[in-house]
């Protein structure tokens, strides 16, 4: 097995790896492996900074610590660029972008969680999220099981990433959300938004739909906190 490293110079690109982590994308670790047919493979992997200080340590000694690590868990393939360090015109619609990519990898699992780390990061690696004070959200449903299950989200229109798939109707499948489990989740989402980006201006989130049947649906989570007040 051989293996190069590969510097980058600054400005850096702020990366999201698979794991919901961001971090400054500061050099790249290229591993040439030999297959047991005797075929090659090049595995890329990214060499981050997540605390924004770059020193020249790791990249002399190929040894990790404080100013980079190898992120071995994944493949810089499978790592989503957020946008260069310092920018001044990052959107919220950057963090939809972010959810929406994981979400085809099947890696989504801690929306909520990433939301909080995007705001972190932005901040930390000198970056500037751009809202606007008040949204509305349509929401789409679409039906599945012939009506005993549905799937809501968040049209692409919509700065902001909004998704459940939960059950209408019993017998309930007991690791599918309920309609009243989704419309909390929903809800507790929404909060997260509002209270991570609060400082960027963002005031309110309401939702709409163009589904009379799913009215319903959409007037319980307006009503709803997400503590279930």
């Amino acid at each position: 097995m051989e293996s190069q490293l590969l510097k980058l110079d600054a400005p850096y690109n702020i990366i999201c790896g698979t794991n919901g982590e961001f971090a400054l994308h500061i050099a790249t670790l290229i591993m040439i492996k030999e297959n047991k047919d005797g075929a090659l493979s090049v595995v890329s992997y990214p060499v981050v900074s997540v605390n924004g200080e770059i020193g020249g340590s790791f990249i002399g000694s190929g040894k990790g610590n404080a100013d980079g690590q190898v992120w071995m868990h994944t493949s810089l393939e499978d790592c989503y660029v957020v946008c260069p360090q310092n920018d001044q015109t990052v959107s919220i619609r950057e963090l939809k972008k972010v959810m929406k990519y994981y979400a085809k990898l099947n890696m989504l699992e801690m929306p909520v969680r990433i939301a909080s780390s995007f705001s972190w990061a932005m901040t930390k690696f000198g970056c500037k999220i751009k809202t606007d004070k008040d949204y509305e959200v349509c929401l789409k449903f679409e039906e599945d099981n012939d009506g005993k299950s549905c799937m809501v989200s968040a049209d692409d229109p919509s700065p902001f990433y909004f998704y459940e798939y939960f059950d209408n109707e019993p017998p309930f499948d007991q690791f599918v959300p309920t309609n009243s489990q989704a419309i909390k989740y929903m809800a507790e989402l929404r909060d997260t938004y509002l209270r991570t980006f609060r400082y960027e201006g963002l005031c309110s989130i309401k939702f709409t739909t163009k589904n009379k049947a799913y009215q319903w649906f959409v007037d319980q989570l307006n009503a709803t906190k997400a503590d279930g007040e």
